[in-house]
C-alpha cells in the first residue's frame, strides 16, 4: 500500500475593495474566484500563477478570509511528481501576461505529460 499525501487548493473570491481585474475575474467564474494556490504542506509553499507575474512556488499567507479549501489525498509519488513539476516551472522564468489570461478562460486541448 502506498502512503498518502495531502494536498490543498486554496481558492481566493475577490473582496470588495478587490482591484477591477479580480472583480472582473470572479463575477466570470462559475464560482465567483479570482485566484488559486497550490499548497504543498511539506515545504510550507504555494505554487501559483498571477497576471503579471512568474509562476513559482513560494510562502503565502493564507489567512485571508475569502479563502475557501479544498483538500484531498493522492499518493506520495504523484505528490512528489507535482511538486517536482512546480519547482521546475519556477527555475523556467515563465510569466503570465494579460494575453493569456484571456486566453485561459476558453481552456487548452493540450495534453500534459
Amino acid at each position: 500500500m502506498s502512503t498518502q499525501q495531502v494536498l490543498t487548493l486554496a481558492f481566493l473570491a475577490p473582496s470588495k475593495n478587490d482591484y477591477f481585474m479580480n472583480k472582473l475575474t470572479g463575477k466570470l467564474s462559475k464560482h465567483n474566484f479570482c485566484h488559486v494556490e497550490l499548497y504543498f504542506p511539506t515545504i510550507n509553499q504555494c505554487f501559483s500563477i498571477t497576471e503579471q507575474s512568474k509562476a513559482c512556488l513560494r510562502f503565502k499567507n493564507l489567512s485571508n478570509p475569502e479563502y475557501k479549501f479544498v483538500s484531498f489525498c493522492i499518493t506520495s509519488s504523484q505528490y512528489q511528481n507535482i511538486l517536482h513539476f512546480c519547482n521546475e516551472v519556477t527555475t523556467k522564468d515563465i510569466s503570465f501576461d494579460h494575453v493569456g489570461m484571456y486566453f485561459s478562460y476558453f481552456g487548452t486541448s493540450c495534453n500534459y505529460s
